[in-house]
C-alpha cells in the first residue's frame, strides 16, 4: 500500500490540506512511511522516457529516467534443485530405482504390463486392466 509514503503537495506548499486527517499523503516527515519496492525497482531504463523523452508516470515510474536513479541490480538467486515428481522420483531422473525401465522401454513394441516389477507394479496392473479388451 502507498498510504502516507509521499508528502502531501498542498500541505508542503501552503501548510494546509482540505482532506486533513483523512489525507492519504503525509503531512510532514514524521508521518512518512517506508515503501517496500520490488527488487528490480529502478534497475532498468524506462523505454518510453528514453525513446520519446517523456514518461506519463513521472517520478512514480519504476524504471530509470536519470542516471542518479539507478539502483544496484539484485544479486542472482541460487539455482533450485529438481523437486520430486508425483511418483516420488526426481523430475529429471529418467530411470527410477527398482528397474521399471529396460531397453525395451524405448522400442515401438513397448508393453507396460511386461515391465511390472518393483514399486510400479500396482500402477502397471491398473494399466493392464485398462488395456484389456472387453473391459468397460
Amino acid at each position: 500500500t502507498r498510504y502516507k509514503t509521499e508528502l502531501c503537495r498542498p500541505f508542503e506548499e501552503s501548510g494546509t490540506c482540505k482532506y486533513g486527517e483523512k489525507c492519504q499523503f503525509a503531512h510532514g516527515f514524521h508521518e512518512l512511511r517506508s515503501l517496500t519496492r520490488h527488487p528490480k525497482y529502478k534497475t532498468e531504463l524506462c523505454r518510453t522516457f528514453h525513446t520519446i523523452g517523456f514518461c506519463p508516470y513521472g517520478p512514480r515510474c519504476h524504471f530509470i529516467h536519470n542516471a542518479d536513479e539507478r539502483r544496484p541490480a539484485p544479486s542472482p538467486r541460487p539455482k533450485l534443485h529438481h523437486s520430486l515428481s508425483f511418483s516420488g522420483f526426481p523430475s529429471g531422473h529418467h530411470q527410477p530405482p527398482g528397474g521399471l525401465e529396460s531397453p525395451s522401454f524405448h522400442s515401438s513394441s513397448f508393453n507396460p504390463c511386461s515391465q511390472a516389477e518393483g514399486k510400479g507394479s500396482f500402477v502397471l496392473s491398473i494399466l493392464q486392466v485398462q488395456a484389456s479388451p472387453g473391459t468397460p
